[in-house]
């Protein structure tokens, strides 16, 4: 008996699943007496707890999905989008110390304990919150994409406007094989052209699903609230159960896919040697090595020390720092299987999938059989939940305490955890309008957008722990200028028709075919082979024309606005000569040293901070934390009597930067992490080229 396409029995496990994250979110719901408990779990998790905290809210459903649609666009080059975050994993051991030691409940209170300012604290929060409204709904789109594309309807089913869009689809996917081949005939470019700009408006589909957006949306929001009842513990412990299958939903795929292809030789045999490449051609691809350390710096950037609400939770910083490595190398490691799905994807299935994003699903509803699928549905949901609550748990706290608390002072632990949990119904019913929003773009480019203005936020965050001399005037303009600039400008813009419609924003690189020869044949008869590298839009994500029917129509440009590249034209550097990653890497480093930057000279040109205050947080920040609270009260008052305790601790002394001598312990953890790193890099080479 099947529902929708879903066998009997993949419903069943999908449903209880969902009863057992119900169950969990009752339990816990009970135990929640004030906002501690609510917000912080009571400051009692453990390594293991932290380790599911870690794991789950850094492993969701978007990371297989991204992952594996990138390489099935771009090759292993694609992987760099996730896993990146690599390269800043053994930050984490000290990040979340610094987390800890704070002793706050949000990255907020930063600026409340740092530089006296609730002001700076409010707008934080608001900055963050409307940031955090667009993360959950790149969650929620993330989440119905995949699962959208494991519930095709049948061709039988289609009505003639989805039948004509699937039909187009495969038409143009035919005409852009010979288009990359430079073997397209005269008589089909008009045609190639009209498609082109129907797939760029996202007009072409490969499938057709029976799932709608809205009632989806409901249905999973209304699993993450019943499961944040709970708080901060109930996440915990349903990400332990989650992660679970989370880790199933990452490698089920692969057995079924290998053995169809013929293992992994047969993997080489039907997959160009091309797309196994960590690092693609320079001409072709976003992904090189200088434009992946241009993402690995800005995200380092944009982590801006991590999350104080997840690290306050830990009963030590021992136990915030072990949980969370150890749970972010573990994501590391499912990322591997989502690479090798997208390879999966491209010998099976090279050029037949229209969105991209579709890839997951599509694997899954074409490989798996009845009761695969349902652990496949219950790991993808429980990826996503994993992440999404913890994220809303944070920012719940985020506003309870930076925003609606100094409005309303003075109520009971009972009103304030009523209020957090009103809040989540807020952000969760944002997040479904925002998906709603986002449909008309792509995921990486919602990434993209996301880790810009995160940059401007981690950066001040950085200041805030490391420098003395940080002012905040500074902070406070730096971040109105930047949310401006890299935040609502690239989206804002493209909404006027004289901005998006002007030629001289409609710039592009110019188009270059490379010819290569191989040598072929017991004859060894020299062949020659074509590949054409598109022109690469400099201002905008794409370029189509406003009637994608009429070739004759004005050209617009299409999504973000990039006006980071628009700067940079103006002030003389040659984009226009850029390769697809020289135009990435020139964004990501003006959204990562643009703030910075700001942020110092506007801090030289105003008054410093009062000593005493400083000397406060950082003679705190110095100081240990201890598991039991009397005595970690107690060393705390010691330092504040004394905030020359560990000053001997200072790499630089006389300087206002507050880097500090490293233990035994930082040094040894941070070495092992790097080896964690090239454990993992190694990893993933040896396992692409078995077979080859």
């Amino acid at each position: 008996m099947r529902i929708w396409g879903l066998h009997i029995i993949d419903i069943f496990i999908l449903l209880s699943y969902l009863f057992g994250m119900l169950i969990i979110g009752k339990i816990w719901t009970k135990k929640v007496k004030n906002t501690s408990d609510y917000f912080l779990a009571d400051r009692k998790t453990g390594r293991l707890l932290q380790f599911f905290l870690g794991f789950g809210s850094k492993t969701d459903a978007s990371g297989a999905v991204m992952v594996s649609s990138e390489v099935y666009r771009q090759g292993v080059g694609g992987v760099w989008w996730a896993f990146q975050m690599v390269f800043v994993t053994p930050f984490f051991w000290f990040f979340y110390v610094w987390g800890r030691r704070v002793r706050l409940t949000t990255n907020a209170d930063l600026y409340v304990d740092r530089l006296q300012s609730r002001f700076l604290a409010a707008t934080y929060a608001v900055i963050l919150l409307f940031i955090v409204f667009v993360t959950c709904g790149f969650g929620f789109l993330v989440s119905y994409k995949t699962m959208s594309a494991l519930l095709p309807k049948p061709p039988a089913q289609y009505t003639t406007v989805e039948s004509q869009q699937v039909k187009d689809f495969h038409e143009y996917q035919d005409l852009k094989r010979l288009y990359d081949t430079g073997k397209l005939p005269q008589l089909k470019c008009a045609r190639f052209e009209v498609l082109q700009n129907m797939e760029k408006r996202g007009q072409l589909r490969s499938y057709v699903s029976y799932l709608r957006p809205l009632p989806f949306y409901i249905v999973y929001g209304g699993v993450i609230f019943a499961i944040i009842m709970g708080g901060l513990g109930a996440a915990a412990v349903s990400d332990a159960i989650q992660s679970i299958l989370v880790m199933v939903f990452s490698f089920i795929i692969l057995p079924f896919g290998l053995v169809k292809l013929g293992g992994f030789s047969g993997l080489h045999q039907k997959v160009a040697d091309n797309m196994f490449n960590m690092f693609n051609h320079f001409d072709t691809s976003e992904y090189t090595w200088y434009s992946v350390a241009a993402i690995v710096f800005l995200s380092l950037l944009s982590f801006g020390g991590g999350s104080v609400t997840v690290a306050g939770a830990a009963k030590d910083e021992n136990a915030a720092r072990i949980g969370s490595v150890s749970g972010a190398f573990a994501k590391r490691f499912v990322t591997i299987g989502w690479v090798l799905c997208g390879l999966v994807a491209v010998g099976l299935y090279g050029g037949q999938i229209a969105d991209p994003d579709a890839v997951w699903g599509t694997l899954t509803v074409k490989l798996l059989c009845p009761g695969a699928i349902g652990l496949m549905l219950a790991g993808i949901l429980a990826a996503q939940i994993s992440a999404a609550d913890v994220l809303v748990i944070t920012q719940s706290a985020l506003f309870v305490k930076n925003i609606y608390t100094p409005l309303l002072p003075n109520r009971s632990e009972k009103h304030y955890v009523f209020a957090g949990r009103v809040f989540i119904i807020v952000l969760l019913v944002s997040g479904i309008f925002m998906a709603l929003f986002f449909n008309k773009f792509g995921i990486i480019s919602i990434l993209k957008d996301v880790l810009s203005a995160m940059t401007f936020l981690g950066t001040s965050a950085y200041l805030v722990y490391l420098w003395r001399r940080l002012t905040v005037p500074a902070v406070f303009s730096s971040w109105l200028i930047c949310l401006i600039i890299i935040g609502i400008a690239p989206r804002l813009l493209p909404e006027f028709k004289s901005i998006r419609c002007s030629e001289s924003f409609l710039l592009k690189t110019e188009e270059i075919t490379i010819e290569s020869r191989t040598v072929e044949g017991s004859n060894d008869n020299e062949i020659s082979h074509k590949k054409v590298i598109p022109s690469n839009v400099i201002f905008f994500d794409a370029v189509a024309r406003c009637k994608p029917n009429d070739p004759n129509s004005k050209l617009e440009g299409i999504g973000r606005f990039n006006i980071e590249q628009y700067i940079l034209y103006h002030l003389g550097v040659p984009v226009k000569s850029f390769s697809k990653a020289g135009l990435l890497t020139s964004r990501m480093i003006f959204d990562a040293v643009f703030p910075l930057s700001l942020m110092i000279f506007i801090s030289y040109c105003t008054k410093p901070p009062h000593k005493t205050i400083v000397d406060r947080f950082y003679a705190k920040m110095k100081t240990p934390v201890s598991s039991n609270p009397e005595e970690d009260a107690r060393e705390i008052e010691k330092s504040f009597v004394n905030p020359t305790r560990f000053d001997h601790l200072k790499l630089f002394p006389k300087s206002n930067w507050e880097f500090c001598k490293w233990t035994k312990s930082d040094t040894i953890g941070f070495l092992l992490c790097w080896g964690g790193v090239a454990f993992v890099l190694v990893l993933l080479w040896a396992i692409l080229n078995v077979g080859k």
